[in-house]
């Protein structure tokens, strides 16, 4: 039984000062992916690999889609656009890409599937379904993290859904692959603790070598263009008689007539036939509202539901009150998540603050433990490109605490 017990429970201390020689990756049991060796407070960009960047668009009335802006993507680049509307699938390789001018969209459906730039170098694909959603797939980039080692020299955060093949960080790849996982890794008041047994390593190879052999191929029902003299055709191309046998087959273009493009259209809520599509008349005017009842003074809000000012801190940035976690001073209107900051309390919480820079969070774990005591919590804010953020990193808040004490928060006052 003792053995038992050593087995799951023993941690082994080890000094966070001393920076490991290498990189080591672990995953965790718990989802957790943890890198280590790492120098203390720098911040590092992970590649999550085998993972294409996914943006969505929509094609304007005449089946035009603004794929991407000057800059946004590389020469030689692969891009798969899907017509979410049709099912069909099209790639292309941003190299050798025609450049002309995009006129002005006047309704007119563009039914030819053309690939083309403008002068300043924004990229555009015609033939798709018209005022559709439209899935743009970047395969020759991967979505990143930008996360800080913490001052025992390690990082961890957990994997989502689809995995990543890779986790690549400094020119090295922790292939996940065949990635076995067992106990992690975790800082406790300026120490590092090991897992016993030791965790299992997960292997890391050359980033360069890992990315040349596993690059994210087109989809299996893409067709894929090919770009010469300023024109576009497609391989495979598509047939417009699905039912054709043996000797009927045909080749769009060649020997048979193209698919005619869908009739255009009135939008929705109009009536007539493009261009002479004519709106309802509006409605008439609602008669005007009676006066309405005033809230008692200093509470807010209309009768019945008048409310009393927002709790707030008596000191510090944080309070509690019935189960909600209030913080102040935070970064206005922005998308925020408080969690706990040992692994094994984990317990987001989302939210976004105010004009003021107010918020709460409904629901806090107060009683959040790790190893049998108190958690901490931290904030972190959403930055404009998805990624997550700590709160002291946004300009100007470099004095908000990073992590608070779970039981150093005070009730709030009103």
């Amino acid at each position: 039984m003792l053995k038992k017990l050593l087995f799951i429970l023993t941690l082994i201390t080890l000094t966070p000062s001393i920076a490991l020689a290498e990189m080591k990756g672990y995953l965790g049991t718990d989802g957790y992916f943890h890198i280590q060796g790492l120098e203390v407070n720098k911040k590092y960009t992970i590649d999550l690999g085998g993972m294409p960047i996914i943006r969505s668009g929509i094609s304007n009335s005449c089946g035009i889609l603004r794929i991407a802006a000057s800059g946004t993507i590389k020469a030689s680049d692969r891009i798969e656009i899907k017509d979410e509307k049709s099912g069909s699938t099209y790639g292309f390789t941003n190299t050798s890409i025609p450049i002309k001018e995009t006129a002005k969209c006047d309704g007119t459906i563009k039914a030819e599937r053309e690939i083309w730039a403008d002068d300043k170098g924004t990229t555009y694909i015609s033939g798709l379904s018209p005022s559709s959603a439209q899935t743009i797939r970047l395969l020759t980039s991967a979505p990143t993290r930008n996360i800080k080692a913490n001052i025992c020299g390690f990082l961890s955060f957990k994997l989502g859904e689809p995995r990543p093949k890779a986790i690549i960080i400094e020119n090295q790849a922790f292939v996940l692959a065949s990635a076995q996982s067992s106990g992690g890794i975790a800082c406790r008041k300026g120490k590092l603790f090991v897992a016993y047994p030791n965790p299992v390593l997960v292997a890391a190879v050359s980033a360069v070598t890992w990315r040349s052999q596993n690059p994210i191929s087109y989809s299996s029902s893409t067709q894929i263009a090919s770009i010469s003299g300023g024109s576009t055709s497609w391989s495979p191309p598509p047939n417009p008689n699905p039912n054709s046998g043996p000797g009927n087959s045909c080749t769009v273009g060649v020997n048979c007539d193209p698919p005619p493009p869908p009739p255009p259209t009135c939008p929705e809520g109009t009536t007539g036939t493009p261009p002479n599509c004519e709106a309802p008349p509006p409605p008439p005017p609602p008669p005007p509202p009676p006066p309405l009842p005033t809230c008692p003074e200093g509470t807010t809000g209309t009768p019945p539901n008048c409310e009393a000012p927002k709790p707030t801190p008596v000191s510090g940035k944080m309070c509690k009150y019935a189960g909600t976690l209030v913080v102040i001073g935070l970064p206005p209107n922005k998308n925020l998540v408080a969690y706990a900051s040992e692994r094994g309390a984990y317990n987001d919480r989302f939210t976004s603050s105010d004009s003021g820079g107010w918020a709460q969070f409904d629901n806090f774990n107060f009683d959040a433990k790790y190893e049998g005591d108190p958690a901490s919590v931290g904030i972190q804010y959403k930055k404009d490109n998805g990624d997550w953020e700590n709160v002291e990193d946004y300009p100007g808040y470099s004095g908000f605490p990073n992590f608070v004490y779970i039981p150093s928060i005070a009730p709030c006052k009103s």
